[in-house]
């Protein structure tokens, strides 16, 4: 079985695989050079990988005797008899097989873990304290018998080898360093993927399997006292109201957590009771007439209106916050109305309410759709880019990542075409340009691929 992920930029340096019995799973994450050797070695040409992107049809790989399994979040998955496959290929690359067991899985993570916006972890009271700082302890209880353990996870692309551990009494032990964030990993215990025991929280990837999942804190929730209470939770929008388990302290309660930059309502639950967080005065009232504690976690942005001097309420409210108008009243300026706000990167559909009348700000360009509204962009990393097409009125952008919206967003006009800077999520997008509302066409720079209509979508993939 073959799994390659296609279309992709340069990706990170590594190779995957398993053999069960005739059979070979491998997840290709070589650079193009090593790419070949590989490939090579198991009978799947270049030309044949090269058409495949081209083409951009999994299917294709098919007519020359691999069989199409599906796709999963953008990789191919074909599967073709082999011979057994060990030792070191022509280019040098140390290629080992696992035992042919029946429990033996290969492993691909896709998920981005990266954008999760709240993460506790849940790990057995034996194995304390397995995170500290930046530094991540695993510990795998017993397993003496075992030759070689190793630590595989989205922190190393899923290496089978950067990572051993080490045998102690008490079992297999290693450390890593890492940088605030969610991560998905686990154990290869002699060729055998698992789970680790100690840790509580599993999820599922997208193939089917099972993965452990843990974070590198960076910030912590802390209520001092309350020792009446047998049990303290801790609840906001960043786990949409669900109730958190905090952990109790000598001197209160606490729970580290990774969380998101944003702005968080929150409470506390004592034993069923829901409170304040009586040591942050910031508060707000929604628009039910509930009052939360407010977190504001990062670096504000001012939301900015221009003109409007005679208004006497100004309101803005966007996705962010649910469209929920009245929780954010602007401060009238010199020059027109703002509002500081803490953003996470990503795209903000944002609007405005100037006594009780929608409006539009021309700091920030149009997104149409069944609505008409302001996009906000928050740390792009991705500018789009259509030379040419100075005779033009308009020119939008519209894609998969805003559901095929017409026209879609406003680009802006440049000396040599069209721009527009947005911040894109890892994955595969599809998208196109309208020119004056009318013609679709592809990005004359970029790659593309066929759709039902027989016209193409172009494509970016982010790494």
């Amino acid at each position: 079985m073959l799994l390659g992920s296609v279309l992709s930029a340069q990706p990170p340096e590594g190779v995957k695989y398993k053999i069960k019995g005739k059979n070979l799973s491998l997840g290709i994450s070589y650079d193009a050079a090593k790419l070949d050797s590989v490939l090579e070695s198991i009978g799947f040409t270049r030309d044949l990988m090269d058409s495949l992107v081209k083409v951009n049809n999994c299917q294709y790989v098919s007519e020359s005797g691999w069989e199409f399994i599906g796709t999963f979040d953008s990789v191919c998955v074909f599967n073709k008899p082999l011979n057994k496959l060990a030792g070191r290929n022509s280019s040098g690359i140390e290629l080992f097989v696992v035992d042919n067991d029946k429990s033996n899985r290969f492993e691909y993570e896709t998920r981005a873990f990266t954008n999760r916006t709240f993460f506790a972890n849940s790990f057995e009271s034996k194995h304390r304290q397995p995170v500290k700082g930046n530094t991540f302890t695993v510990w795998l209880p017993g397993h003496k018998n075992v030759r070689h353990v190793y630590l595989s996870g989205t922190f190393n692309n899923w290496s089978m080898q950067s990572n051993p551990l080490h045998l102690t009494d008490s079992g297999w032990v290693g450390t890593i360093n890492l940088k605030p964030g969610v991560y998905a990993y686990k154990f290869i215990k002699d060729g055998d993927w698992m789970t680790d025991p100690l840790n509580k929280h599993i999820e599922l990837d997208p193939s089917g399997y099972t993965n452990s999942v843990m974070a590198v804190p960076n910030h912590t929730f802390e209520l001092s006292g309350y020792d009446a209470y047998k049990n303290v939770n801790l609840a906001g929008t960043f786990t949409e109201w669900d109730e958190v388990p905090m952990d109790k302290t000598p001197w209160g309660w606490k729970k580290d957590v990774y969380l998101k930059e944003g702005v968080y309502s929150y409470k506390f639950v004592g034993d069923g009771s829901w409170f304040l967080d009586p040591a942050n005065s910031h508060t707000q009232t929604t628009h039910d007439g509930y009052v939360n504690s407010v977190l504001m976690k990062g670096e504000a942005l001012m939301l900015k209106l221009d003109g409007h001097q005679d208004a006497g309420e100004v309101l803005v409210a966007g996705d962010f916050n649910n469209w929920a108008w009245g929780e954010l009243k602007m401060q009238k300026q010199d020059w027109g109305w703002e509002f500081p706000y803490i953003f996470s990167e990503g795209n903000y559909q944002l609007g405005f309410r100037v006594d009780g009348r929608f409006r539009l700000s021309s700091y920030y360009p149009l997104i149409k759709g069944k609505n008409t509204n302001n996009l906000l962009t928050v740390h792009p990393n991705h500018t789009f880019l259509l030379k040419g097409y100075a005779d033009s009125k308009q020119v939008t952008l519209t894609g998969s990542f805003i559901n095929w919206s017409e026209p879609g967003i406003y680009m802006q006009r440049t000396a040599d075409g069209w721009k527009l800077d947005m911040y894109m999520p890892k994955g595969k997008h599809l998208y196109k340009f309208i020119v004056n509302k009318r013609t679709w066409i592809l990005d004359p720079e970029g790659l593309w691929e066929e759709n039902e209509y027989g016209t193409g979508n172009s494509i970016l993939w982010m790494e």
